[in-house]
């Protein structure tokens, strides 16, 4: 199982751990994730204003692939979406695919729409699949209880990435649960953590996520699981500027979700980058049995 990996932005440079958590689980479970030379940015960021360009940005990557002969492999939702909506448009809109191709031309590049988009954590639940993930967990983590936190991109719009349980849907948290953990109903769980608008409106992002830290702190969790390095930083690092703000203790350690899994696999918690964690996690890590 191989694909072209595509970190995107935020992860590598603000998120480590969950790129190299994502390496490390992806080893055990011989998926092959192989770099990108040369990738840009997925677009993402500009689409808001200017849609041609942030899908010349993901065409451009899809043409990377394409010479590899690889499906991507993401780990951000933003970049998820972004690449599956560019892609649906180029399918779907000759007179686009066109404009593009031309603009890609000047780099002798032209997207063929060979290559397919796929998020790692779905990759895990439909391609590697609940029973061989389970057979790879050595130390199962009895006892932890997390909140899962989808995430909006990762899901929606429902019309563009094609999920019909995106209101209710349940294959991360079997995929937290084969981990031995237990993931813990919470009010407004598929609502929004604020990340989108981290950098337009942070006041208003930091509201979003005290709301949902409210919520789940409620249900006495251990942890908070994402698959998102935008969603991570909310739920990590603007966790903090809310508490000063609001003058308000949360205190609940984000896991990445391969770190979680990673430590289900008995992966050292170092090496799963946990020690970037900004929210601590030694007590979380405590109730399986790990000192860190």
């Amino acid at each position: 199982m191989k694909y072209a990996f595509f970190p995107g932005c935020t992860a590598p440079f603000r998120t480590y751990g969950y790129e190299v958590s994502t390496r490390l689980v992806a080893k055990q479970l011989d998926i092959e994730l192989m770099s990108m030379e040369g990738s840009n940015c997925c677009g993402f960021a500009v689409r808001p204003i200017d849609k041609l360009s942030s899908i010349v940005l993901a065409a451009r990557n899809f043409c990377l692939a394409e010479k590899m002969a690889l499906d991507i492999c993401v780990i951000c939702n933003g970049c998820y979406e972004n690449f599956i909506v560019a892609r649906n448009g180029l399918l779907t809109d000759p007179k686009l695919r066109r404009e593009v191709n031309d603009i890609l031309s000047e780099i002798d590049m032209e997207f063929t729409e060979s290559v397919e988009i796929k998020h790692f954590a779905r990759i895990l639940f439909e391609e590697v699949g609940i029973s061989k993930i389970k057979e790879s967990v050595v130390s199962p983590l009895e006892g932890l209880r997390v909140a899962v936190h989808y995430g909006c991109h990762v899901l929606k719009p429902s019309y563009e990435l094609g999920f019909s349980d995106w209101e209710n849907p349940r294959w991360l948290d079997q995929l937290v649960e084969v981990t031995g953990a237990k993931s813990m109903p919470y009010v407004d769980k598929m609502a929004c953590c604020g990340g989108p608008i981290m950098g337009s409106a942070m006041d208003l992002a930091t509201n979003m996520i005290r709301d949902k830290l409210i919520k789940i702190k409620s249900v006495n969790v251990d942890a908070i699981v994402t698959i998102c390095p935008f969603c991570a930083l909310q739920f990590d690092l603007t966790q903090l500027g809310a508490e000063k703000k609001f003058n308000e203790t949360y205190r609940i350690p984000l896991f990445h979700y391969p770190q979680l899994l990673g430590i289900a696999q008995g992966l050292d918690p170092f090496d799963l980058g946990f020690f970037e964690n900004r929210v601590n996690v030694s007590t979380a890590l405590e109730k399986v049995g790990i000192i860190f």
